[in-house]
């Protein structure tokens, strides 16, 4: 497959577009790469996006972030869940799905603590929910003014396809992660439009979290907010499965319900996934969150980090040497492979060799070792 980025030749130079000139009595076109912005190729591959999300060039290294504000999240001002907001241009849009996390730490530490993104997708900054007795980077202890060290965005998130499915989406919360896991999917915009509002809402969401007293829940003062959009918070005072034998479930849709579990344990997670599945829950509709779900994630992107290559092969520069070759001498644009777009590190650069092959070949000329976005 390829990627038309400009249009036909001979038109202007700086427009985005091929510009020929004479150079040691040949014609030859100056590449465009340096030229276009790498947000105009992300523009146009990522059609869907309403704006163009701006990433660091390193996305497996620490970025900093100022943080802006640090709130209690509880009833009570002295409670024991402390929101940190941070303002981060370059992790800002990165955040695509709820229930994906960060590794957060103050500058000057190593000990990092993984936290879930609290905030919604695509907002325009980023919110973490932290437990001040679960605080080993004592991040509840931060001042407003202070920079963090963030990670890129991790793990896969939740869907918002099962969920819209049925008549009613039921959430289990029992610990502050997956509270900010929750609080993220309910105020997330794409899951309120499918959903529905008001009188044409769609989806009821019951959502049981587990705490030990009624001063306790984070977020307790947005609750009242949710119920617009068919959001109920009920208070569940023990575990999970003791409530629901005492409290049962009405079972006339059940089969075509979902499930989302925000918990800390995998065991329990998955007691209560065989209940629900032997009350006619469907297995493809439950996703879930967990502590174990989190480390795994954490470790697949640390070892592809640790796998990732620094620059793109010979084999792909002479594909873009014979797309570029094929496509001048038609007379009509430049192409580029999508296998050059798609870049996880968004630092690959083109190979020596294949530098030297674009830079001998009659009629192209390579800027140097310029990657796909255009950056040195």
């Amino acid at each position: 497959m390829a990627f038309v980025i400009g249009g036909g030749l001979g038109t202007r130079p700086g427009k985005g577009r091929p510009d020929l000139r004479k150079r040691d009595g040949r014609q030859v076109v100056v590449s465009v790469l340096k030229d276009v912005k790498r947000s105009f190729l992300l523009r146009q591959v990522n059609k869907d996006f309403d704006q163009v999300r701006p990433q660091k060039e390193r996305v497996g290294e620490p970025v900093k972030a100022r943080v802006v504000d640090v709130r209690p999240v509880c009833s009570s001002r002295y409670g024991n869940h402390m929101q940190i907001t941070v303002d981060s241009k370059e992790l800002n849009w990165t955040h695509k799905k709820p229930g994906q996390f960060v590794l957060v730490n103050r500058v000057g530490q190593d000990l990092s603590s993984v936290l879930v993104v609290a905030s919604p997708p695509e907002s325009e900054r980023l919110q973490f929910l932290v437990d001040s007795k679960h605080d080993e980077g004592r991040l509840s202890k931060i001042m407003a003014g202070e920079v963090l060290q963030l990670s890129t965005v991790i793990g896969d998130g939740l869907s918002v396809e099962p969920t819209v499915s049925g008549p009613r989406l039921l959430m289990f919360v029992d610990c502050a992660q997956g509270a900010a896991a929750m609080r993220s999917f309910a105020t997330w915009s794409h899951f309120r439009v499918a959903s529905g509002s008001g009188t044409n809402r769609k989806v009821q969401v019951k959502i049981y979290m587990y705490f030990r007293s009624p001063s306790q829940p984070p977020f307790l003062n947005e609750f009242r907010d949710w119920r617009i959009y068919g959001v109920d918070v009920v208070p569940v005072f023990e575990p999970f499965l003791d409530y629901l034998r005492l409290n049962p479930l009405d079972t006339s849709t059940i089969e075509t319900e979902s499930v989302i579990a925000c918990m800390s344990n995998e065991k329990d997670k998955e007691w209560l996934f065989r209940y629900l599945h032997g009350l006619g829950v469907q297995r493809e509709n439950m996703q879930h969150i967990t502590e174990h779900s989190v480390s795994r994630e954490l470790e697949v992107f640390q070892v592809g980090r640790a796998q990732e290559p620094a620059c793109v092969g010979e084999e792909e520069c002479a594909d873009l040497v014979r797309c570029l070759a094929s496509t001048i001498e038609r007379g009509t644009c430049f192409v580029i492979p999508l296998s050059l777009q798609r870049c996880s590190r968004g630092n690959q650069r083109f190979c020596c060799a294949g530098i030297r092959r674009m830079a001998k070949h009659p009629k192209l000329y390579a800027l140097g070792q310029e990657n796909a976005y255009g950056r040195s």
